[in-house]
């Protein structure tokens, strides 16, 4: 599959690519969680999710195949049957879009996000949404100044 990797913070990324070449280098789960700081479960999870990407981008298989493997059967027949049959199709879809398809839901948005990114911005934030975050970033400013406050003699 061509197109951006799926949006993952640049230290996840990092973790990832870490844990990666690590294995490759013959490590333990065990040695590249300490090495990376990580529980070993979490060292696994990195390495399956890889280890599933990767046979996503090289699998000679039919894209049925790939995507009921990835997604689900219940989410590959929703698919199939709204007439997505092509990755450029699901990449073009919109959340909103996939989310009004019968059979899919948002467990199967996640898992398809994680590999198809969403080239469309979210709809514009409810002005609700917007009072609340102005009000975070207000205490967040607030709660720095009185710190900043405290460190000066």
């Amino acid at each position: 599959m061509s197109g951006p990797q799926p949006h993952r913070s640049l230290q996840s990324l990092e973790r990832e690519d870490a844990a990666v070449r690590l294995r490759a280098a013959g490590l333990t789960t065990e040695a590249i969680a300490q090495e990376i700081g990580v529980h070993r479960s979490t060292v696994s999870q990195i390495l399956a999710r890889h280890q599933r990407w990767t046979q996503f981008k090289e699998a000679p298989r039919n894209l049925e195949e790939r995507w009921t493997g990835l997604f689900g059967v219940r989410a590959t027949n929703a698919l199939r049957n709204y007439g997505i049959d092509s990755e450029e199709k699901l990449a073009a879809a919109s959340d909103e879009q996939l989310l009004r398809v019968a059979n899919f839901g948002r467990h199967s948005l996640r898992l398809i996000r994680q590999y198809v990114p969403n080239p469309y911005p979210p709809a514009e934030i409810p002005e609700k949404v917007q009072r609340v975050m102005r009000a975070a970033q207000i205490g967040r400013e607030r709660a720095e100044a009185a710190i900043a406050a405290m460190d000066e003699p």
